[in-house]
């Protein structure tokens, strides 16, 4: 009896409960075109069937930079930002999606938010309500196109949403807007390091050309049987450069 209790006891304490059932997106379903375009293949939603306010969640932060680059290689995360290199080497362990009991579920939001990452919004949805079980086996397009006064988009389902930085549920205001693109605001340090944009990361030195790169991370997303917020490990979308 004593080794039952015990037994129950690890198992209860572990989380293993927690990512028995959150089937993580394959890396092998997302493909990124230089860094101006992202496409994932979400995975079939009965996957989630179990999973009690499921939905997919992308974590992201914003890395200011003097170097640009069309396609970035993970060699180049430390010429673009020695904290892109940093933060990239810290995230890697979460990222084996080839088994979900490779990876403390529990811990990965908390892992993004110690580093600083926050959560993608919509300007005009709930992207939970979007990114719900509805949109399994559908594809989702995170469009960075590379051109003057074009706003990146997330693209699903034959709809398009203008997306929104975090405003970190109203504890910063991002500068000029929460829109991804560059902008003198967007890539001023001071602001970089203050509640304005809490979602940037300033360049080193002072880059005479100031550029802007995103990176991406996908998880899915639910509630344990405690109501407290799991996740799958994560897979990194890639490195995207801010119009």
């Amino acid at each position: 009896m004593l080794i039952l209790c015990i037994f129950i006891m690890l198992f209860s304490s572990c989380g293993i409960e927690d990512y028995l059932y959150l089937y993580p997106v394959p890396e092998s379903n997302i493909t990124i075109q230089l860094n101006s375009k992202a496409t994932i293949q979400l995975p079939p939603s009965g996957n989630y069937d179990s999973v009690s306010n499921f939905h997919f969640t992308l974590f992201y932060r914003i890395y200011i930079s003097g170097t640009s680059l069309d396609s970035v290689a993970v060699s180049d995360y430390s010429v673009l930002n020695p904290t892109l290199a940093s933060d990239y080497s810290v995230l890697l362990p979460y990222t084996d999606t080839s088994s979900t009991s490779t990876v403390n579920v529990s811990a990965v939001g908390t892992v993004f938010r110690n580093r600083n990452y926050y959560t993608l919004e919509l300007e005009s949805a709930n992207i939970d309500s979007v990114l719900a079980s509805g949109a399994g086996d559908m594809t989702l397009t995170l469009d960075f196109l590379q051109n003057p006064g074009w706003i990146p988009v997330m693209e699903i389902g034959g709809v398009s949403y203008k997306l929104f930085r975090s405003d970190g549920g109203g504890n910063f205001k991002p500068e000029p807007d929460r829109y991804f693109c560059v902008s003198e605001d967007l890539t001023d340090s001071a602001k970089a390091s203050s509640l304005a944009n809490a979602d940037v990361v300033s360049a080193s030195g002072t880059p005479v050309e100031k550029h802007a790169y995103a990176a991406f991370y996908i998880v899915a997303s639910g509630m344990n049987s405690n109501f407290s917020p799991v996740y799958s490990a994560p897979a990194f979308v890639g490195i995207l450069r801010l119009p």
